[in-house]
């Protein structure tokens, strides 16, 4: 096993537990509509998630050519935890008593403060490799604008902002994506 396999299948296995939890909450939500109300929010927030992991991943496969180090590796990790504790944190629990929108207010300063740190961890790692660019600010305002999801606590202003950065993600393309490691 080479280096970066092993790097790869670290990474692939803690982001692999974050969409299994997204993906579970997800189908809970749906299964139980008629109990409890589903929230756009909430729904938003964990499809841009699922778009953002599998972006990391197809980006992080991308990287196989990375003289890998203690350094560079603690880096991938930990903005993979990163992804993955903002999967834990997004996710519905329904014996909570809570609607699902109640329950996003109150772990939104998590979900997004973890959430934030992937972009700040991907352009570290690019610093590192010595293959920043003057477009890497994106990752910055994209950081900045999840920060400020933690703590502006507004509808409208979540639900624009998650429309945006779903939007940026999904047609940007991996040129210019939130998380490329190339």
């Amino acid at each position: 096993m080479t280096q970066f396999e092993f790097v790869q299948v670290t990474v692939a296995i803690i982001l692999g537990l974050g969409l299994t939890d997204v993906l579970r909450s997800l189908g809970e939500q749906f299964r139980h509509r008629h109990e409890i109300e589903v929230s756009s929010l909430q729904v938003g927030a964990s499809c841009l998630l699922l778009v953002i992991i599998v972006i990391y991943l197809w980006n992080f496969w991308l990287a196989s050519d990375v003289s890998w180090t203690l350094p560079l590796f603690l880096m991938q990790v930990a903005s993979a935890i990163a992804l993955a504790l903002s999967a834990q944190f997004i996710k519905v629990d329904l014996s909570s008593g809570k609607t699902p929108e109640a329950q996003y207010f109150d772990n939104c300063t998590a979900t997004f403060v973890s959430w934030a740190m992937a972009p700040l961890f991907a352009l570290s790692f690019l610093i590192a490799v010595g293959n920043a660019s003057a477009g890497d600010a994106g990752r910055l305002v994209a950081a900045t604008l999840l920060v400020s999801l933690a703590f502006v606590k507004r509808p409208g202003y979540h639900a624009i902002v998650l429309t945006l950065l779903l939007l940026l993600s999904v047609f940007a393309g991996p040129a210019v994506s939130l998380f490329e490691l190339r």
